[in-house]
């Protein structure tokens, strides 16, 4: 385990060997390369494919890996931020260049969004517990929203934890498309969404018109 974090050179090659090694995996299984590599890199390896459960599995492992020893521990107050937003802009396994440069900020909020009300009252209440937050990346995921940030004083990472897993929780229960009363449904397509039952009804009208 390093007590120093890793230099910027050193993360970026640690990247592309996981894309490459993914890249691998996606092309013919898992039955040639598990037992290549270590359990670490395995953990790895599955999160960038975004294997259910995966990345939550690899945080612990790559968090000392990349940040250091005191770099981890405080990530993992947090909830491994900085770990699940490195191997997010990891993700990606096409040919573009990797960009790891940090995000910042919110993304622009669309009024029209079914969640527009959830992000809007997310922005205000956590600038309100940690005006030094920093927001490194907002998403939905599996079907709910994903909030990735760091708190500017440990003190506070507990505050702001909670706050995005209510809107987390909230996210589950309301739909992406209407702001109505949803859950998270798997669609015909594989992906999930949380939608109301008429907007899940378009959804599967809408993927088995794209099959015709």
């Amino acid at each position: 385990m390093p007590i120093e974090p890793l230099p910027d050179s050193v993360r970026d090659r640690l990247a592309q060997f996981l894309r490459e090694w993914a890249a691998r995996v996606r092309g013919g299984g898992w039955d040639d390369y598990e037992n290549v590599l270590s359990a670490g890199e395995v953990a790895g390896v599955r999160a960038v494919l975004n294997e259910p459960g995966a990345v939550d599995a690899a945080v612990e492992q790559w968090a000392a890996t990349l940040w250091g020893l005191a770099g981890a521990e405080a990530d993992a107050a947090a909830g491994y931020p900085r770990t699940r937003w490195w191997l997010s802009a990891v993700m990606p396994h096409d040919t573009a260049p990797i960009d790891l440069t940090p995000p910042t900020g919110w993304p622009p909020i669309d009024p029209g969004d079914g969640w527009a009300g959830i992000l809007t009252d997310l922005q205000h209440d956590l600038a309100e517990i940690d005006p030094g937050l920093v927001v490194r990346q907002v998403k939905q995921k599996f079907g709910t929203l994903e909030v990735w940030a760091e708190a500017s004083d440990p003190a506070l990472a507990d505050a702001v934890h909670e706050r995005i897993t209510a809107a987390q929780e909230l996210s589950a229960r309301t739909c992406e498309r209407c702001g109505q009363s949803g859950r998270v449904r798997q669609k015909p397509s594989g992906w999930y969404q949380a939608l109301c039952d008429e907007h899940a009804a378009e959804a599967a009208t809408e993927t088995e018109e794209e099959e015709l």
